[in-house]
């Protein structure tokens, strides 16, 4: 049998384009009027409406937001807003027995405190201790 030189259309079942170049890792789409592939994608699938699939990545360590209605982004810093539900700093050093609280712009642990909390306005909070068998 004789090879078809021509595209097989949608309607007979074929993809009405030459997808002979098509890559490992691409995808298939319906574009204009044709079947046809995207190139090798690494990532989250996106769809762009009525133009090509294509991968959203990342960057490592970052977290993840909504940059806008349709596209997960990392944000631009490993730190978390206030306002997005962070504590807006790096509280990877906090020691076991901190606590944390309100500085100037974010919320970060004090050393591990053993004693009675004092609170010391807009610092830090420390701990108060005494003397064992004595009066306050």
């Amino acid at each position: 049998a004789a090879v078809p030189t021509t595209k097989v259309s949608l309607s007979s079942g074929g993809t009405n384009a030459d997808n002979s170049g098509a890559g490992q890792g691409g995808l298939f789409y319906m574009a204009t009027s044709s079947i046809v592939a995207t190139s090798p994608l690494t990532g989250v699938l996106k769809g762009n409406g009525n133009g090509a699939p294509s991968a959203l990545t990342g960057t490592p360590n970052y977290l993840a937001y909504w940059s806008d209605n349709y596209t997960v982004a990392p944000t631009p810093t490993t730190k978390v807003s206030l306002s997005n539900g962070g504590t807006n700093a790096d509280n990877s050093g906090a020691g076991q027995g901190g606590l944390f609280y309100m500085a100037a712009s974010s919320i970060v642990a004090t050393s591990a405190l053993t004693g009675v909390l004092k609170g010391n306005g807009a610092g830090a909070p420390s701990a108060l201790t005494g003397t064992a068998n004595y009066l306050a």
